[in-house]
């Protein structure tokens, strides 16, 4: 396995925060636990870099803390989702391989995992031809011309 980039990390709005806002104090109590995250989160939410974060977390796996903008809990669903949708698509269930398959998105003109990508049946694939990041986009667009409208 190779090393993993690090040089996302340069650009994080997390850079420079406290540390305790994502990873949380020792024996701490589930109230002061959510206000931490959603703190934490915020952040996130805003970060240029979220997306990396969250397949770096996901990819080594990162046990502890929030990255890319989910927590340790949310970070295990996800990558339960993923290895079922990659089943389902027909890729071996290995998370090394999972990390080699990828696809093109016509959305951002860039070839991706694809585990960012949703299913469609009726696509020779199984897959959606935008990532999730892009289809999100489009709806957030469609919704806002839509309010304007």
């Amino acid at each position: 396995m190779s090393m993993p980039s690090w040089t996302w990390q340069n650009d994080a709005l997390c850079r420079g925060e406290d540390l305790v806002l994502f990873f949380g104090p020792h024996g701490e109590r589930q109230p002061e636990r959510e206000v931490r995250e959603r703190k934490a989160k915020a952040i996130c939410a805003q970060c240029p870099v979220r997306n990396p974060c969250l397949e770096y977390a996901l990819a080594v796996p990162e046990k502890y803390g929030t990255w890319g903008n989910l927590n340790e809990d949310e970070r295990a669903a996800e990558r339960r989702r993923r290895m079922r949708r990659a089943a389902m698509a027909g890729v071996p269930a290995a998370p090394e391989r999972i990390a080699e398959a990828e696809k093109y998105c016509t959305g951002c003109d860039t070839s991706l995992p694809v585990t960012v990508f949703s299913r469609d049946i009726t696509k020779p694939d199984g897959l959606h031809a935008w990532c999730r990041s892009c289809s999100n986009k489009a709806r957030r667009d469609r919704e806002a011309k839509q309010a304007v409208a």
